[in-house]
């Protein structure tokens, strides 16, 4: 049942989609290291909250 899931989810372009988003953003640190910082300051926002 799950295999025939991950079948008909890899088919859809969207899929494609998120694996291109992805590395892109594997292959570009900066734009991790900006959003894990982002991450964090959100979270520290949440905590002062």
């Amino acid at each position: 049942m799950l295999k025939a899931i991950r079948d008909f989810i890899q088919k859809d372009k969207l899929y494609d989609e998120i694996l291109k988003f992805k590395q892109n953003i594997a292959n570009s640190p900066i734009l991790v290291i900006f959003l894990r910082f982002k991450m964090t300051k959100l979270i520290e926002l949440e905590k002062i909250n």
